[in-house]
């Protein structure tokens, strides 16, 4: 299953075995690094980046407001 591309943003799907990461941006200042599986088979994975950019999981995003206050309704 590829990844679906957004306008305007780049897409790359890779193979990575534990240990191994991805490093993005002009500076490398933000590494994805593929940790292993946990004991449920979920995929683990670690990401490094300045304070400044925001990492958040996709599925908390759409449940906050750009506040970071729960939506209502």
């Amino acid at each position: 299953m590829s990844p679906e591309p957004r306008e305007g943003y780049g897409n790359l799907l890779v193979t990575r075995h534990a240990g191994e990461s991805i490093i993005i941006g002009e500076k490398g200042d933000i590494i994805v690094s593929f940790l292993g599986f946990d004991n449920d088979g979920k995929v683990r994975i670690g990401i490094a980046a300045p304070r400044h950019i925001r990492i958040e999981r996709e599925e908390i995003v759409g449940k906050f407001s750009v506040d970071r206050t729960p939506k209502q309704g």
